[in-house]
This record gives structure tokens, sequence and C-alpha cells, in this order.
């Protein structure tokens, strides 16, 4: 059985610069919580590159995220999601609001390696796709 696998909940927009620098956090975080154990990070452009075609839809994409499962192990894809604190997107949430609902993880983490369990999505502006859901965290990050 291979590595577990996180996922990396970023904004479509993120350059490569601020993908470096959420990668190197979440990154430690991951580190910390593994005990030295070997994982794997996954960016959401990668696997939105690797999978959106063959999902079909944002929803689809959105639900393989968030609950698949691999075919041969029936293990989660994805053993927990991480996003960056701050204002999400509709995609992000969609993420999050169906991980939650089967159980999956989801932990919100800042730029200084403080995260925190996602205890909800509250929709601040549902229309505006980019930033208009706001997550909402069981305690303060810490």
């Amino acid at each position: 059985m291979g590595n577990p696998r996180f996922f990396l909940a970023h904004a479509k927009s993120c350059d490569d610069e601020e993908l470096d620098r959420l990668v190197a956090t979440c990154s430690a975080l991951l580190d910390r919580l593994s005990n030295g154990k070997p994982f794997d990070l996954v960016l959401g452009r990668a696997y939105y590159e690797e999978r959106f075609k063959a999902c079909g839809s944002w929803a689809a994409w959105a639900d393989e995220v968030a609950t698949g499962l691999d075919y041969a192990t029936r293990a989660p894809i994805f053993a927990a999601i991480f996003v960056p604190a701050g204002p999400i997107g509709a995609a992000t949430a969609a993420i999050v609001r169906k991980a939650r609902v089967t159980g999956r993880p989801c932990f919100a983490f800042d730029g200084e390696g403080k995260m925190a369990k996602i205890a909800d999505v509250r929709t601040v502006d549902a229309k505006n796709w980019q930033g208009g859901f706001r997550l909402i965290c069981a305690r303060p990050l810490e």
C-alpha cells in the first residue's frame, strides 16, 4: 500500500511562488503529524489536471476529491483535506462540505504553521465564486 495522500485545496489563481509557500507550510505541518512516516501532498492544481476531464464537471471532481475511494484498496483517495485559512472559492467550499459529511478530516492552516480542524463552511457572498466562502474552525488556529 502506498503513502497516505493529503489534498492541498488552494485557489486556482495561485502562482508558483504562492504554491511553493503553501506546500512548504503544509508539508511542515504534516511532517510534525506523521512522526517521520512518508506521505504525499497533492496540489489541487495537479489533481485538477490529472482528473478533471475524466470526472466531467466541477461537482463530480469535487465529489471525487472529498469522498473518492481507491478502486483496488477501497481506502480513501485522500486521508485529509488541507485548506489555507482565509476566503475560499466555491469549489473548495464544496470539497470541504462533502468531505465533512463523510467524516473525512479537513484542516485550515495559516502561514505561521498554525492549524485547526474545520467545523463548517459559511457562504458570505454566493455570487463571488472565487472568495465568497469562509471556513469556520472548531477552535482558533493553533
